[in-house]
């Protein structure tokens, strides 16, 4: 999924449990845009007891990556990649949604 207002409302809705509640998506944070509204995301997993982990990718076409961990072992349970870092964090969030 691409960075925008839909993939906000689904992190909004299925990663930090908050309804829509009648609110326009232009009312939201852009978490898939903005690093400081997906630094909300990575504390909100790791409120759940997930360890998140986000890196800069040296010689790849995608140039960041988020993986995130159950209780901080090395095999993670989902994982995202993309060419923003809140996008890549986005992607991993939902990723364990599924």
């Amino acid at each position: 999924m691409d960075a925008g207002r839909q993939l906000d409302a689904r992190i909004a809705q299925e990663v930090l449990g908050g309804g829509l509640k009648g609110e326009p998506y232009t009312q939201l944070p852009e978490f898939s845009a903005d690093i400081a509204a997906a630094w909300l995301v990575v504390e909100a997993l790791h409120r759940r007891g997930l360890c998140v982990s986000v890196s800069v990718l040296q010689g790849w076409d995608t140039q960041y990556e988020c993986a995130i961990y159950r209780e901080c072992i090395l095999d993670p349970i989902a994982s995202g990649d993309a060419n923003t870092m809140p996008l890549a964090i986005c992607r991993a969030a939902l990723a364990i949604q599924e």
